[in-house]
């Protein structure tokens, strides 16, 4: 069996799942073969929750700590979706949970109607504008997601963030991710196995 949601490019040629449906063990196995052939493994290791959280936690850090983007507007007045990125990720590390996830979750609404992250978006992340090809983007959302879902459990989140893998592992991530971006897409990949794999043992 074949893992086909991220054979063309999803930004080209949204897939937008409906009819999805899930097929067993063999569905798994493709989904996991999918994965690791992104990362040129054969394997993975199962971690405990607390290390794929300790590292993600270490990569929101870093995301903080490295921005120097000025701009929280661009001259439409539209906001700035790395902006809105850097403040839901200080909100989740000060603890201040409701207000992290209910941004959140107007990012992944907006997701889930266009499958694309713009790096600019009206208030309340309304419409979006300008170059859908920033990947950086993507994998920050990724980044966020993978920590929504490890202190909250909401399976909706975890879609999401399968949907998004499915979208960077689509245009090629070896070839369009520059060094610190596949760095971070190798751990989103590696918490995001993880993390299915304890769901489907559960479910099991």
């Amino acid at each position: 069996m074949k893992y086909f949601y991220n054979s063309t490019d999803l930004i080209d040629e949204r897939q937008d799942y409906i009819y999805s449906k899930f097929e067993g063990e063999d569905f798994i196995e493709a989904y996991l073969e999918n994965r690791l052939n992104s990362l040129n493994l054969s394997s993975y290791q199962v971690e405990p929750i607390e290390n794929i959280e300790f590292r993600v936690v270490c990569e929101m850090e870093r995301f903080l700590n490295s921005d120097c983007e000025s701009h929280k507007k661009n001259e439409a007045g539209f906001l700035s979706t790395k902006h809105f990125l850097l403040n839901i990720v200080r909100s989740f590390l000060i603890d201040n949970e409701k207000e992290a996830i209910s941004d959140l979750d107007l990012l992944i609404h907006r997701f889930e109607v266009s499958k694309k992250i713009y790096p600019w978006y009206e208030s309340a992340v309304k419409s979006g504008s300008g170059n859908d090809r920033e990947y950086l983007l993507y994998l920050l959302t990724g980044l966020v997601l993978t920590h929504s879902y490890i202190k909250t459990g909401d399976l909706q989140h975890l879609s999401t963030l399968l949907k998004i893998l499915d979208t960077v592992i689509s245009i090629n991530p070896r070839t369009e991710l520059d060094d610190k971006e596949f760095d971070l897409f190798e751990v989103l990949v590696l918490s995001e196995i993880n993390l299915v794999e304890r769901l489907n043992t559960k479910t099991c």
